[in-house]
């Protein structure tokens, strides 16, 4: 006798080509019913179009002032690119405000000399000097910036306007009467009076803090998309499918748009936490500030939720924690592509069989951008000032074919797969490229300091004019605390980077030399 061996079967069974080829197609059957079931729930609730248009509203906002408010553009950034001077260009070809460039560091004006703090971190500083200076009225040779005239803070090396600033203004206070209707509503047995959103920073679709192992970002206890649930069909939101199925509901640093007086009050708030971090947890990565801005928020939107509650005691409370926030959750003011790679592209509206392509392409069928929203179709036509009648449905537009957004600024942070290159094979695209010397330069002869949007108020009109206007064919202007002052900067010295080939070929590509 022998000893059997544990879990013995016996001789080995031999496998035969026509049993493998039976295997292979019975596996092949078996994944080939798991994607078509993938794919038909994924689009279940796709399978008929959404509103013409999801983000479609009815009229102007009920909530402008007439009146007159200023306007300025905040870029952060230390040196010279022609990345950075693809912002500016896209801005004053578009009539926006000539940017205010903070942070500067070339030649004399250099800014927080302190070497503890990161250059990402000099973001808040930088923005936070200017909103102090101006508002406050520290230096007698920078103009005055009410509490309420309108600051936008942008990334200034990988974002792109395409839509002009009345459309921008338009959207922003009917967002934010969106955004405190619903505030009323959840507030309406409450004791405590509802807050109100003033200030509206970039959504994305991850909870992420890069170059920050401090911050704490409470992923889970931030609101909800008011966008549909359905919106990816039934992957919506779930956490075993891609950020692209994910709707917006995390603060994005890249943007943001509000009152003076608020940002201000926003930005000194990010600071002193700034500064505590870097005191108390100097051993640990602190070196992004978008951890930062995104904590405070949260922060606020846990104070919300404690108030709302009937163990709330928000008499209680030692610190401030209401700072009128709120995110563009419908990605039409700023729209990063990170976790959207795929669900936007450029697409003229007049071009069906290229709308439908680029809709296909996106995992969208049928179509659900199907016009342009009314605010942009509304408009003057994008090169009137040009004596060219052409309407804005047969220009070059980026567009979301998930949530029918036409953002009016484009946010090139996805970085996967080479994405980034997008900054040069996609600048060709947008609808002013080509006509991009012939925009700036007549923006250099016209009156700049005239409106650059005018919205229909409850009683007459808001005029909205620059913060500073330019005298002649400058770029932008360079701000530093210490100078107290506006800077005029031309192109070439905020386009041209040492060592690197002519900005106007990269940014202009016409032939034609500097501006």
């Amino acid at each position: 006798m022998y000893a059997m061996r544990c879990f013995d079967d016996g001789p080995a069974r031999r496998f035969y080509p026509q049993q493998v080829k039976r295997l292979v197609r019975l596996v092949a059957c078996f994944l080939g019913f798991l994607v078509t079931l993938y794919y038909f729930l994924l689009y279940v609730d796709t399978l008929r179009p959404l509103d013409t248009t999801l983000l479609e509203r009815n009229g102007p906002p009920s909530n402008v002032t007439a009146g007159q408010r200023k306007l300025a553009l905040v870029l952060p950034v230390d040196g010279p690119s022609p990345q950075l001077c693809k912002v500016i260009a896209s801005a004053v070809a578009l009539g926006y405000p000539h940017p205010i460039i903070v942070n500067w560091r070339k030649d004399d004006l250099h800014v927080n000399a302190d070497p503890s703090i990161p250059s990402h971190l000099l973001k808040i500083t930088g923005v936070l000097d200017l909103l102090e200076s101006a508002v406050d009225g520290s230096s007698s040779q920078l103009p005055h910036m009410g509490e309420d005239d309108l600051v936008v803070v942008m990334d200034a090396m990988d974002v792109w306007l395409q839509l002009p600033p009345e459309i921008l203004i338009q959207r922003y206070f009917a967002i934010n009467a969106e955004a405190n209707a619903r505030l009323a509503m959840q507030y309406n047995d409450c004791e405590q009076t509802a807050p109100e959103q003033s200030i509206i920073v970039s959504a994305q679709k991850r909870c992420v803090r890069p170059h920050n192992t401090v911050s704490d970002l409470h992923c889970q206890d931030v609101p909800q998309s008011p966008l549909p649930e359905n919106l990816y069909g039934m992957w919506t939101d779930l956490r075993i499918s891609k950020a692209e199925y994910r709707r917006a509901r995390y603060l994005n640093s890249g943007g943001f748009i509000g009152p003076a007086g608020d940002l201000r009050e926003y930005f000194a708030r990010v600071r002193d936490r700034m500064h505590q971090n870097l005191r108390s947890h100097h051993t640990e990565e602190l070196a992004g500030d978008q951890g930062i801005f995104a904590e405070i928020w949260a922060e606020q939107e846990i104070w919300r939720n404690q108030v709302l509650s009937e163990f709330g005691q928000p008499d209680l409370a030692e610190e401030k924690f209401e700072y009128h926030v709120g995110l563009d959750y419908s990605q039409e003011l700023f729209y990063p592509t990170c976790g959207s790679e795929r669900s936007g592209s450029f697409v003229e509206m007049d071009d069906e069989a290229a709308l439908r392509q680029a809709s296909t392409s996106a995992g969208v069928s049928p179509l659900r951008l199907q016009r342009l929203p009314d605010d942009i179709s509304h408009a003057p036509p994008p090169l009137s000032s040009l004596d060219d009648e052409t309407s804005w449905d047969a220009k070059n537009l980026f567009a979301d074919f998930w949530t029918t957004s036409i953002p009016v600024a484009i946010h090139h942070n996805a970085y996967a797969h080479g994405l980034k290159s997008r900054q040069q094979t996609w600048w060709d695209k947008t609808w002013y490229f080509s006509h991009l010397r012939s925009l700036i330069e007549l923006r250099a002869v016209s009156n700049a300091s005239v409106s650059v949007a005018e919205v229909d108020a409850a009683e007459g009109s808001l005029q909205v004019r620059p913060y500073k206007a330019p005298d002649g064919l400058e770029a932008a202007f360079l701000f530093a605390e210490k100078m107290g002052k506006l800077q005029a900067a031309s192109w070439d010295e905020v386009c041209q980077a040492d060592g690197m080939p002519p900005w106007w070929e990269e940014v202009l590509r016409d032939g034609r030399g500097s501006i």
